[in-house]
């Protein structure tokens, strides 16, 4: 539903060889890993996402307070899937305590440390399905020195129209306050636009 508001073609969302969506049940080993890089090797994504670093340490039965725990899900489990070729996007939860909240995500240090790159979404303006509002992405790491940390990377405007049945979503660079990805889709194959 989401991605249909935002203006995905529902022909490629239901398409299985542009779009896989799995939940894991239960923990990750060998030979749900060996499963997994059978699909990724038919599919060759470009993007993998895997959404609740916690929630898969603890699928795994390992500690996200834990620097070996969560060294070692890291080393078996993002590694392996960067190593196929694919960018690698972890979605983790950063601590609710404002005042004592750090870098990256709650949790062990290590979470930081071994990534490349990690970014903040801030709320700064709240937004429903009928009201407009922004989030302002922050660097929070970047190893290739593109931003600095705590620098505005960009600014993501939402605007819902028809009662939140669509969604426009323009991300727009801080030097030049202009959309830097449209969504939308190329005339000639109806494929996703390049951003």
């Amino acid at each position: 539903t989401r991605m249909l508001a935002l203006g995905a073609d529902p022909v490629v969302l239901a398409d299985p060889g542009r779009l896989r969506y799995i939940t894991a049940e239960g923990p990750v080993r060998e030979p749900e890993r060996k499963h997994l890089a059978g699909i990724l090797d038919e599919l060759d994504p470009t993007l993998v996402v895997i959404d609740g670093v916690g929630a898969a340490l603890a699928r795994d039965g390992l500690d996200e307070n834990s620097a070996r725990d969560t060294g070692t899900w890291y080393e078996g489990t993002v590694r392996p899937l960067a190593r196929l070729g694919s960018a690698v996007l972890t979605i983790d939860q950063t601590q609710r305590n404002t005042d004592t909240r750090t870098r990256g995500g709650r949790g062990s240090w290590q979470k930081l440390y071994l990534t490349d790159l990690s970014y903040s979404i801030r709320l700064t303006k709240a937004f429903s399905r009928t009201q407009s509002g922004q989030l302002k992405v922050v660097c929070e790491k970047d190893r290739t020195g593109a931003y600095a940390i705590g620098e505005a990377a960009a600014f993501v405007d939402i605007e819902p129209h028809a009662g939140g049945e669509h969604i426009e979503v323009n991300v727009r660079s801080p030097e030049t306050q202009l959309p830097t990805v449209l969504m939308g889709y190329l005339p000639d194959d109806g494929g996703p636009q390049d951003a």
